[in-house]
This record gives C-alpha cells, sequence and structure tokens, in this order.
C-alpha cells in the first residue's frame, strides 16, 4: 500500500468507522487514531465477539505494539 493509499484508508477509517469530522481526523496524531481504532474494535468486539488470531486472515490479525510505527517509519522513506 502506496502513503498516498494508507492517508485515504486512514481518512475513511475514521471519517467512517469512527464518524469524525474531517476538521478532527486532520488534528488527530496518528497515535490518537490508533487508540481510537484500538477501542473501536475492542467496543465491536465486546458486542459482537471477538474472533481468535488462528481464525482470522493474517492481514486482520492483531497488529503487535509498535507495528503502526515500523510502518509509518517505512512509508516516510
Amino acid at each position: 500500500m502506496s502513503q498516498s493509499e494508507y492517508l485515504d484508508w486512514l481518512f475513511s477509517f475514521c471519517t467512517g468507522w469512527l464518524g469524525w469530522s474531517p476538521s478532527e481526523t486532520y488534528a488527530a496524531t496518528f497515535a490518537e487514531i490508533d487508540l481510537a481504532r484500538r477501542g473501536r474494535m475492542e467496543f465491536l468486539g465486546t458486542i459482537f465477539g471477538k474472533p481468535k488470531d488462528k481464525d482470522r486472515p493474517a492481514r486482520m490479525r492483531r497488529a503487535k505494539p509498535g507495528d503502526m510505527t515500523a510502518l509509518l517509519k517505512r512509508m516516510a522513506k
């Protein structure tokens, strides 16, 4: 995924899944977005149940702490 595609996905996630306005999305840091994403996933998991990691496709498995940082560093190159 290119940096441009990632930023498009991030914007659509924040405005769609999280319900943030565009101005809230632009003002948020990556750390705030990541925490909000984790909170939303936890919320949905509480309501609908959580699949075990082994049952998820590899691309949807839980990210390990620091994965977001590593991704952003790779994208910055």
